[in-house]
């Protein structure tokens, strides 16, 4: 056959089919609300236009009457083919008429998957004649962006994919899409939150790129990111703009140390080594006896602050973890735990320490042989197992996110990757013993920014430092057995390390809370120290404690069933 005659055939062909094709899409999109994608509509047409065989087009002509392949000019002959099955004659109908006759006549969508299958692709003949005509097929494709904008939306760019035939839309500048990334639905964005503009400015577009610009309304003035909440930086920190890119630039103010990172800045009070607190605490949590009401606490281990104060603690002998928010002393909220001592997923048995993980907004807890994590979201009613047959005592969390375990069985502390049940050898791990390489008993734990990990150790009474990758650990505080001397610490339990590298230890048994600067051979008592009792200023078997991002020092007074804030009352 003719090579010309088919070429025509296809192109004409092809043509037809795209009208018929998006025509029955649109029909079907809103009579019977199915999706079709471009894409769809693409795989259709290359579809049918592969099938078209020499074959094909003989049955094509033959059905509209020309029974041999005679005629020479190809288009007089495919002027009278309808696909819909109705003979047209080029006599009554220009090419004009044909076409308009052709649209009028398609399918509806719910046709095109039965009798008129067989119109489409003529008896379902396929290709034989190896010719695909790739080329010209690519440019039909390419051509589908000009037709409708591709079914984009008056207020979207089209583009195609060349490789895939993909048809992608984005939204024109002043557009945003508030439909899906497959499905774009473009609108003015000053209707969308008022186009990012601020509630007293007016939205509206630039006269020649139509991006968006705010302009302040009347009677308000136009005021720069650090005006307005300190430009989202820490309270104690100075606000100010990048020399290049002219970003928000959060710097701690005098007196305070970046505790966070360089992205999210905390700033945290820097605490002199002759800094003072007062003598008398403040009860934040608890002071009602032992029990279980929500004003009650019965036996507070481990103590949490967070840096907008509020306090967590491991309420041991309730099994379940309180939360109490600053300035509400009345009544904590138990966040965790709560239905009795056992190791089912909604209990807890006999808890530790929990602290917060603010990038999940989480607790993760030490409970009875492993370490699991409590969403704070309301409505929570049970916990994940992080760690599983583990003898966990002490929690910590680094800034990359790295979790510090104490392990009681194995006399060790492990750094974890969240997920990670394994853990890597961070301090002891060589048994029981006073050697500077083991640990005895291993309890609460603290790591400062330089991954420095510091330990409690029970049973050797006395705190270790372990630098990074040491095998080997300092003695910082105590280490020369059990007693009241200035020199020991007798069964130390709850620490904190401050920027300058003092460490801040509680002493269970002499009822106080003793500061170790750096190279000192001996402490210094800050909080209680006299009698155990239940006053103001006493203590009576202390465990936890924790220190606010403005010095504060709080202490779990757990013998008085009671959280203790002591206020910093002197600094540099």
């Amino acid at each position: 056959m003719d090579q010309g005659v088919i070429r025509a055939f296809k192109v004409y062909y092809r043509r037809h089919l795209v009208k018929h094709i998006i025509t029955s899409a649109g029909v079907a999109v809103t009579a019977d609300d199915i999706n079709i994608t471009a894409l769809d509509v693409v795989y259709w047409i290359q579809g049918v236009y592969e099938a078209v065989s020499e074959t094909t087009i003989r049955n094509t002509f033959k059905s509209t009457g020309f029974e041999k392949l005679s005629v020479i000019d190809g288009i007089d002959a495919l002027q009278q083919i309808s696909i819909t099955g109705e003979i047209i004659s080029a006599e009554d109908k220009s090419i004009e008429e044909l076409d308009r006759s052709i649209d009028d006549n398609a399918p509806s969508f719910n046709d095109w998957n039965d009798s008129n299958d067989k119109l489409l692709v003529i008896n379902g003949i396929i290709n034989d004649d190896g010719d695909s005509n790739e080329d010209q097929l690519n440019d039909d494709v390419a051509s589908c962006c000009s037709k409708n904008n591709g079914g984009c939306g008056k207020n979207a760019l089209c583009s195609e994919n060349r490789k895939t035939s993909a048809i992608k839309c984005t939204c024109k500048t002043g557009y945003t899409n508030t439909g899906s990334a497959v499905h774009v639905v473009c609108k003015d964005s000053c209707t969308i939150k008022n186009g990012g503009c601020g509630p007293h400015a007016v939205c509206s577009h630039h006269a020649k790129t139509n991006a968006v610009q705010c302009t302040k309304k009347a009677g308000h003035t136009n005021t720069d990111s650090c005006t307005v909440n300190n430009g989202g930086c820490d309270a104690n920190a100075i606000c100010s703009y990048d020399a290049t890119t002219n970003a928000v630039k959060c710097s701690c103010k005098g007196g305070y140390t970046n505790t966070g990172s360089s992205v999210n800045v905390v700033c945290k009070v820097t605490i002199c080594a002759n800094a003072t607190w007062s003598k008398n605490g403040v009860t934040v949590a608890g002071g009602h006896g032992e029990g279980g009401a929500t004003n009650q606490l019965f036996y507070p281990w481990g103590l949490f602050v967070d840096d907008d104060q509020t306090v967590v603690v491991a309420d041991s002998q309730n099994n379940r973890i309180v939360q109490w928010k600053k300035g509400n002393t009345t009544n904590g909220q138990v966040v965790a735990g709560g239905n009795g001592a056992g190791n089912r997923l909604n209990q807890l048995n006999q808890p530790t320490y929990a602290l917060i993980d603010n990038e999940t907004d989480s607790l993760i807890i030490c409970d009875d042989k492993r370490v699991v994590r409590w969403s704070r979201r309301s409505g929570t009613t049970q916990g994940e197992i992080l760690i599983d047959n583990i003898g966990c005592y002490g929690l910590a969390m680094d800034e990359q996110r790295y979790l510090y375990v104490s392990d009681t069985r194995k006399d060790e502390v492990r750094r974890y990757k969240l997920g990670d049940n394994v853990g890597t050898l961070v301090a002891g791990g060589n048994g029981a013993g006073v050697g500077l390489n083991q640990l005895d008993y291993p309890t609460f734990l603290f790591v400062d920014r330089e991954q420095n990990v510091y330990v409690s150790e029970w049973r050797n009474q006395r705190v270790t430092k372990w630098k990074k990758d040491a095998k080997e650990g300092i003695v910082v505080a105590g280490g020369h057995g059990s007693g009241s001397a200035l020199t020991q610490v007798s069964y130390p339990f709850g620490l904190f390390a401050d920027t300058l590298g003092t460490v801040y230890v509680v002493d269970e048994v002499n009822h106080r809370v003793t500061r170790w600067t750096q190279g000192a051979t001996q402490g210094t008592v800050i909080v209680g120290g006299s009698a155990y009792g239940a006053g103001a200023n006493q203590l009576t078997s202390p465990i936890g404690l924790s220190v606010d991002r403005h010095g504060n020092l709080y202490v779990a007074d757990s013998r008085n069933d009671r959280i203790q804030r002591f206020s910093i009352e002197k600094n540099c």
